[in-house]
Order: C-alpha cells, then sequence, then structure tokens
C-alpha cells in the first residue's frame, strides 16, 4: 500500500495515520481547498525562474530558519500568530499553499508521511508557505533583524 499513497481518506487510514475511516475523511474534509475548477496548473521552480510574483512562496528550512521567516513575517505588527495546522496530513497542499493563496496569511508545516515520502526532505526540516506578494517585506525584515540573528549565531559558536 506504501508504494500508493493518493493523498486521500483511505490512504491516511489504511497506512495507519488514523484510527479510523471517519477520522481520516474529517482530516481531508476540513482542510483548506482552491476553488474547484479555478485553477488549471501549480508551477513549481525556483523564484529565479519566475518573471512575475509568485501567488504563493514555499521555504523549507530548519526550525531556526523558520523561526526568523515567522519573526519576519510579524515584525510590523507583533502579537500571536495563528498558524492552523492539519497536524501534517495535508501539510504541503493546504497548509502551505491553499491557505497563503486564499488567506493572504502565511503559514507553516511540519509535513505529513506522503509529503516526506515523495520528497527528499530531512526529518528535522519543515516548510512554510507566504503569500507571493509579502516576498519583498519578509526579505526585508530579515535584514532589518540582523542584529538579533547574529546574536544566536555568535551564541551558536560558543555552543
Amino acid at each position: 500500500m506504501e508504494a500508493f499513497l493518493d493523498d486521500g481518506v483511505l490512504e491516511k487510514y489504511g497506512v495507519g495515520l488514523f484510527e479510523t475511516e471517519e477520522a481520516s475523511a474529517a482530516t481531508i474534509l476540513k482542510s483548506t481547498y482552491l476553488e474547484k475548477g479555478k485553477s488549471r496548473a501549480a508551477l513549481i521552480a525556483p523564484l529565479s525562474a519566475f518573471d512575475e510574483t509568485p501567488q504563493v512562496v514555499v521555504f523549507t528550512a530548519n526550525s531556526e530558519q523558520v523561526m526568523w521567516l515567522l519573526y519576519a513575517v510579524n515584525y510590523e505588527k507583533g502579537g500571536k500568530m495563528d498558524l492552523p495546522q492539519s497536524g501534517g496530513a495535508l501539510g504541503g497542499c493546504a497548509d502551505i499553499t491553499a491557505f497563503p493563496i486564499l488567506t493572504g496569511q502565511s503559514n507553516i508545516t511540519f509535513l505529513g508521511l506522503g509529503c516526506r515520502m515523495k520528497s527528499a526532505i530531512g526529518p528535522c526540516d519543515l516548510m512554510m508557505g507566504i503569500n507571493g506578494n509579502d516576498l519583498e517585506r519578509v526579505q526585508q525584515h530579515i535584514q532589518d533583524m540582523a542584529k538579533p540573528i547574529n546574536m544566536l549565531k555568535k551564541q551558536g559558536s560558543v555552543r
């Protein structure tokens, strides 16, 4: 069965991610989806390949890098960030792609079994999606945080 992962209800239940088909179905049904029939294709490529700003930018990063990206996203307004999670079960599709496109908000995923089996993503990596329109602002905020970033780097070199 593992060779035929389809990210569906039976797959998630059948490989043992959920106790029942109902629990698996609840995960699928409560996920974030793009409107049916509104998307024809998805272009997945390095940023350098885009002539126009993409709808969503996805980062693969370790937990510290995701921390800095989250600080950058929240740099101007501060406060608590609500990061809705599917528990990784629909991480790549819903949590970091559809959610930022539909809401304009960033999100992270711990990734699920299917994403990890179908990719070379390491066991300590996360993924984060941001709305493409926020990319320049996030980049600027990373630069604005040079002092705390360097503080942590210096501490790390002492460890």
